[in-house]
């Protein structure tokens, strides 16, 4: 099938090329076509256009899903993969941040500890992995997570999502 053989405009071209140059036969069995020396110009033309609307629905997916996402930013609703101390809830075949009690309490003891001054961002990674703190897992807490998460505004109640800050969350603040 062409939309299966070439995926865009550079291995369609190629395609293209391969019949015309190297005097290969490329047999698209779904499509009902033969591209060879004998082929039609007709077939080319059925072969493009093909390979142009395969093209289209990628993109325009992605533009669809952009802007769906972009929406429900704007709805105050996080629009991605819950951060640390929340999980994703699907009611009514939308998702919604609900807060992980489990984590959620140590994303609340991070700050806590935090605020005393006494913490670094290793330090503080330390003693979260002592009271058994994981990012995942299995995923150990590092220096890194812990500064991610000290830095993160969701934690209050407002989000970054694709470069913009949200004030209006409508998830609850840990």
């Amino acid at each position: 099938k062409s939309d299966g053989a070439s995926r865009n405009g550079v291995d369609s071209a190629l395609l293209v090329y391969m019949v015309e140059h190297l005097n290969y036969n490329i047999h698209l069995i779904q499509d009902r076509l033969i591209l060879n020396a004998n082929a039609k110009a007709t077939d080319y033309l059925v072969f493009e256009i093909n390979n142009c609307i395969s093209n289209f629905y990628p993109r325009n997916l992605s533009v669809d899903v952009s802007t769906k996402m972009r929406e429900k930013a704007e709805q105050g609703y996080y629009p991605s993969v819950a951060p640390i101390g929340y999980k994703n809830e699907r009611i009514n075949h939308r998702s919604y941040l609900q807060i992980n009690p489990e984590k959620a309490n140590y994303i609340k003891l991070i700050f806590q500890l935090y605020s005393t001054r006494e913490y670094s961002y290793d330090s503080l990674a330390a003693k979260m992995r002592e009271l058994g703190f994981k990012i995942g897992e299995k995923t150990p807490c590092g220096r890194r997570n812990i500064e991610l998460i000290l830095k993160n505004p969701i934690y209050i109640g407002d989000f970054i999502w694709n470069g913009k800050r949200y004030y209006n969350g409508t998830h609850e603040p840990i």
